[in-house]
């Protein structure tokens, strides 16, 4: 079986859950932010929260696969908090309060994870989610998994 271990998004999206448990539908999608359809929507960035018509529907939330993995998480718990307070709040204070209730938890989240982690010493803010990738599976592929970490 194959993990990722300590993935950042894992943790914004169980945040999300435990925060807002009533707003289970939704779909997560890392795409080129550049190939977004400009023309049916108000602006883009690094991500975007699509509440559609028809109630229901699910809203699609939107982040750039080019992002760094850092970048990409806090990006994908910005357009959470979008979710969860809906579609006319824009960027008010329930929006900023649900931002960081979102992202306090997922980060302490994660600094609990990383004490049971044999990748400790993996800084995801300092790789791309390729590098990321690729040092995992150079770390999990050592023929002595001890000497890998």
């Amino acid at each position: 079986m194959l993990r990722i271990i300590n993935n950042p998004f894992y943790f914004i999206i169980r945040a999300f859950e435990e925060l807002y448990p009533d707003k289970t539908r939704v779909v997560i999608q890392f795409v080129d932010m550049e190939h977004i359809d400009k023309e049916s929507i108000d602006e883009t960035g690094y991500g975007l929260t699509f509440f559609p018509d028809e109630e229901n529907e699910p809203v699609h939330v939107y982040v750039d696969i080019k992002l760094q993995v850092k970048d990409a998480a806090e990006i994908l718990a910005h357009e959470l908090a979008h979710v969860a307070v809906g579609a006319e709040a824009d960027h008010n204070e329930l929006w900023e309060k649900s931002f960081d209730d979102i992202y306090k938890r997922s980060q302490n989240m994660y600094e609990q994870s990383l004490k049971s982690s044999p990748f400790e010493d993996i800084q995801l803010k300092s790789y791309s989610t390729t590098e990321l990738l690729t040092e995992l599976h150079a770390r999990v592929t050592q023929k002595n998994f001890s000497e890998a970490i």
